[in-house]
């Protein structure tokens, strides 16, 4: 009886393992396609005007690629972000990045308050992408 028993518990063990292995496979096939198409955005942004300041690769349980991009404010309006969402709509990861800065911008300019250059967008690429934008040097990194 005990012997069934340690045997019921090895096979199912086994099939755990397997199937471990086949969503840790899974989860590394969609993570490679997700950093792969975060890396195709960062010629987009370049082309538009942008300097790469910053990249750096993080490796952990979830790997993450973590850029910072500066440009002038002053190539950004919000007629000219819309513009670009518009000509870039088919590029889902680009014109979310384009649509963060678009509403930023926007929050900013509710303010009143004069724009601050330069722009900095930092993206942290990871399971669940960040996007974080600057007008003027941030002094809390």
């Amino acid at each position: 009886m005990i012997d069934k028993i340690i045997k019921n518990f090895q096979e199912a063990s086994e099939v755990i393992r397997e199937k471990a292995s086949a969503l840790g496979q899974d989860a590394k096939d969609k993570t490679s396609k997700l950093l792969d198409e975060w890396l195709g955005v960062f010629p987009d942004l370049l082309a538009m005007g942008f300097e790469m300041t910053s990249f750096s690769v993080g490796y952990a349980i979830s790997p993450s690629i973590n850029v910072e991009l500066k440009a002038n404010p002053e190539d950004f309006s919000i007629e000219q972000l819309s513009e670009l969402i518009k000509k870039q709509r088919e590029k889902k990861t680009l014109t979310s990045v384009l649509s963060s800065i678009k509403s930023a911008r926007a929050l900013y300019e509710r303010m009143d308050m004069e724009i601050k250059s330069p722009l900095i967008v930092k993206v942290k690429v990871k399971i669940t992408p960040e996007i974080v934008v600057y007008f003027g040097q941030p002094m809390i990194p």
